[in-house]
């Protein structure tokens, strides 16, 4: 079979994924998903946490790390980001003043300081303030908006965490927002690197693939009908089902890739 020949059977079968039914009734359900998260109003607070990174170890007695005065036994930093990922924008005055944003350790460390990084925009500011929680009996770093501002959609801050403490040591962002009843969910820090239409044109051309092996499956099972029964249809039929269970869930993992990656504003990436 030639190039040409190969193509035209390619556009055949594209074709005739077009005009089936389930593609339109997939079209359908996408367009009505779609219209209504882009017509649907809300805050959704989301925050990512990053490893706990060495910065400084003291090698006892040669080398000592102070810090403020006080010998600390190192110094590790952690990065720390939330955003609005909502439509709706929230406001200074939709934070609530007894439960502010605050960021919490997994564990009892000494939390020697944070600093923004970065925010969604030049004009936003943070003031950021090392507390002692009595009621968690732990140190937190307790963040607050600067003036009259507001986290739009994307809007957020990037920070970075010093402590001294374990590797292992994680933390979580907390705080009651007016309008979001669920609070701060959370991402994973690998989401904020990754661009969504990587993964969503390789879940179309997943999908593609499947339904070439639907073809070669029906094809398979026509000639199955007719008689032939030679070990060339076994394989056709194993290489088609094989195909299409792969080309299916390589089609949902990476849906759910570029699902995850929605919503992540792009100065955090």
């Amino acid at each position: 079979m030639s190039i040409r020949e190969k193509a035209q059977v390619l556009l055949r079968v594209g074709w005739a994924l077009l005009k089936h039914p389930v593609t339109g009734v997939a079209a359908a359900l996408v367009i009505g998903v779609v219209a209504y998260f882009a017509g649907h109003v809300s805050k959704e607070p989301y925050y990512a946490t990053g490893a706990a990174e060495p910065v400084a170890r003291a090698l006892a007695p040669r080398l000592k790390i102070l810090w403020d005065g006080s010998e600390v036994p190192n110094v590790m930093s952690a990065r720390v980001a939330f955003w609005n990922a909502g439509s709706q924008y929230i406001d200074a005055k939709d934070i609530s003043e007894s439960e502010p944003i605050r960021f919490i350790p997994s564990a009892n460390v000494q939390i020697l300081g944070a600093e923004i990084v970065r925010s969604g925009r030049t004009t936003l500011s943070f003031a950021s303030l090392v507390k002692f929680d009595p009621i968690l009996n732990k140190n937190v770093v307790e963040v607050r908006i600067v003036g009259d501002e507001a986290l739009e959609r994307g809007d957020g801050g990037l920070f970075r965490v010093l402590f001294a403490g374990d590797a292992d040591v994680t933390f979580t962002v907390t705080g009651r927002i007016k309008g979001a009843p669920d609070g701060f969910k959370r991402k994973e820090w690998s989401d904020l690197t990754q661009k969504p239409i990587l993964p969503a044109v390789m879940s179309v051309l997943a999908l593609f693939y499947g339904g070439i092996s639907v073809r070669l499956f029906s094809r398979a099972i026509r000639t199955w009908r007719e008689g032939v029964r030679d070990r060339w249809v076994y394989l056709a039929l194993s290489v088609a089902l094989v195909t299409l269970a792969v080309s299916l869930g390589m089609s949902v993992y990476l849906s759910a890739r570029a699902w995850q990656s929605v919503g992540i504003p792009g100065w955090l990436r």
